[in-house]
């Protein structure tokens, strides 16, 4: 398969040898590479997470917190690319 457009292996293919559900599973994945190698990812959350911290002065512990929000701001980010 390597970098062929799965829909257009669908149009290729018999289309009463596939299920409704596979058609639908292949044409909602992505053809593109990941941008973000899960070692950046990891090192733009810390930093998001830093930042969100030294924004309230380091007060409280909300490390954890910190991270999450940090975590679903940088996924947003690449999903939006």
């Amino acid at each position: 398969m390597g970098t062929e457009n799965p829909v257009k292996l669908i149009s290729t293919t018999s289309k009463k040898s596939i299920s409704k559900k596979a058609i639908k599973s292949i044409k909602g994945q992505s053809t593109t590479k990941k941008l973000v190698s899960p070692k950046l990812r990891d090192q733009m959350i810390a930093e998001a997470a830093y930042f969100k911290a030294l924004n309230r002065d380091f007060q409280g512990d909300y490390c954890v917190e910190d991270w999450l929000v940090a975590e679903k701001e940088v996924d947003a980010m690449s999903k939006a690319e």
